[in-house]
């Protein structure tokens, strides 16, 4: 009898090879339509790659002309936009590579899903993607020319009371709303088109996530709350968007044109809160996980239906690990509401008391959140390898291991080169790494622990409201945020995946 394991991964695989297999039963009865269909198919990729070259050029064109003010107002509206849209293209980098990697089952299993319809491959991810790249792109040349415009025109006015908001000041605000409005009716549109059971799956995690103590933790509830941790910086430009579309237009051009745009401006109270939410969400799933065992949804049914050792010191374990991660996400809060601080106190009071603690905050969030990515996040034994080494604590007995289960596990002539070199790489990676992974080289994993580390800097960056004075470079840091939580979701992925099958190469590339 089949195990509602193999189950799941067998729709999984027959929902994500349907475009493949029904490729292929055509090709065998219209052999002759392919090339056709294959030229028409090369020249829409081709047509759509230059119309975004043009709305990219225009938007540049655009932007370049704009005053400072303009300038400012389109970062306001559309840099939260642009931070999705790269979140939904690196999604699909990560289910490209894994299409790459020929896994069987497939990563997306661990999910655990009940319709497996709701996952969507590369082709199509991708194709969502470009899609909105050339809405938003066509919003931001309209919203950019559109502004500009009335900009020019109401400075000619010599009476500061005739400037007042005009149709294309409307259209401008209107162009610049839709940019939020259109995804989410199209997320919340009860059709049948335009991937339902997609929408349907996104709609339900985002009401888990939103209240994480009605019901055990998914995996997809955590992980959708994790990259929602990464995108803080983008929900608080979307709440200071939604407050100047509230504003209306008169918000945009006032005639005082103040660059900070009042109560929607960075230094609002609203600021904050926004960006703590992401965090106060996971810290209230993780206080959930602890009242359930310390597991996740799907662990706790493996567990009930066939338990291995004593379950009791398990879940007295998995409370602990759970509890402190609680602590992690816990620890962002000093560095938030710290930060928001410099708005509040007098600056020899920033400079002298304020800013040191928010210093001495931030680097423990980041270390503590470093440190949990590589070691309970990926599983891997890197962290405290290194601290032991760091700290000379049996170094010399360290290399002494490593040398005796090179020679334990050495197979064939001790006197061959490559056996060496081969041994004692594994040697190494038990020590470092762990016994078993699923992308094979060690040294993936040494480069993402070391790229991990260095776009943790920009963690505390997005974290930090008073560090939001050049536009330009806190939309850089929040792109190295977002690139490094898939870089994160890649591993994060594989430890579940391994956990969910344990013992065995089914998983393992071929």
């Amino acid at each position: 009898m089949r195990s509602p394991r193999e189950d799941d991964a067998d729709a999984l695989a027959r929902h994500l090879g349907t475009a493949h297999h029904h490729h292929h039963h055509h090709h065998g009865s219209k052999s002759e339509q392919a090339p056709a269909e294959n030229a028409r198919r090369k020249r829409r990729r081709a047509l759509a790659a230059l119309l975004a070259l043009c709305l990219l050029r225009a938007a540049h064109v655009s932007y370049a002309n704009a005053d400072e003010t303009t300038r400012a107002l389109a970062h306001l509206f559309y840099q939260a936009p642009a931070i999705l849209i790269a979140a939904v293209w690196l999604w699909g980098a990560n289910l490209f590579l894994w299409h790459l990697c020929r896994f069987d089952p497939h990563p997306l299993a661990v999910f655990q899903l009940e319709d497996a319809r709701a996952h969507l491959t590369h082709a199509r991810v991708w194709g969502v993607a470009h899609i909105s790249t050339m809405a938003y792109l066509a919003s931001v040349t309209v919203f950019l020319r559109l502004a500009n415009e009335e900009a020019y025109e109401m400075s000619e006015w010599s009476d500061a009371a005739e400037k007042k908001p005009t149709n294309g000041l409307v259209a401008a605000h209107v162009c610049a709303a839709a940019t939020y409005f259109v995804p989410v009716l199209i997320l919340c549109a009860p059709l049948d088109r335009w991937y339902p059971h997609t929408r349907r799956f996104l709609r339900r995690t985002i009401v888990r996530c939103l209240t994480p103590w009605r019901r055990p933790v998914s995996f997809a509830d955590f992980f959708l709350a994790d990259v929602l941790c990464s995108l803080a910086k983008t929900l608080s430009d979307a709440e200071r968007s939604a407050c100047a579309a509230l504003a209306g237009p008169a918000l945009m051009f006032a005639p005082d044109r103040d660059a900070r745009f009042g109560a929607c401006g960075s230094t609002s109270w609203h600021v904050p809160l926004v960006l703590a939410l992401p965090s106060a969400i996971r810290l209230a799933q993780c206080l959930r996980q602890v009242r359930d065992g310390g597991l996740l949804a799907e662990s706790r049914k493996a567990q009930k239906a066939g338990e291995r050792g004593d379950a009791r010191l398990c879940d007295e374990k998995a409370k602990r690990v759970a509890a402190f991660n609680a602590l992690k996400y816990f620890s962002a809060f000093p560095v938030v509401f710290l930060s928001h601080l410099k708005y509040s106190v007098k600056s020899e009071t920033w400079t002298s008391t304020i800013r040191p603690l928010w210093v001495i905050c931030a680097a423990l969030n980041t270390a503590f959140s470093l440190y949990w990515d590589v070691t309970h996040d990926w599983d891997l034994r890197l962290a405290p390898a290194l601290v032991n080494e760091c700290f000379s604590f049996g170094s010399r007995d360290g290399r002494r291991d490593v040398s005796k289960n090179a020679d334990a596990d050495r197979v064939g002539d001790n006197d061959d080169v490559s056996d060496h070199v081969r041994d004692h790489d594994s040697a190494m990676q038990r020590k470092y790494l762990r016994s078993r992974l699923l992308y094979g080289d060690p040294n993936v994993y040494f480069a993402a622990a070391a790229a991990d580390a260095a776009l943790r800097l920009s963690w505390t960056y997005k974290l930090s409201s008073h560090l939001r004075h050049n536009a330009g470079t806190v939309l850089a840091f929040t792109a190295l945020e977002i690139t490094r939580r898939f870089l994160w979701s890649m591993f994060r992925v594989e430890k579940a995946y391994l956990a969910r099958y344990p013992g065995t190469t089914q998983g393992l590339p071929r």
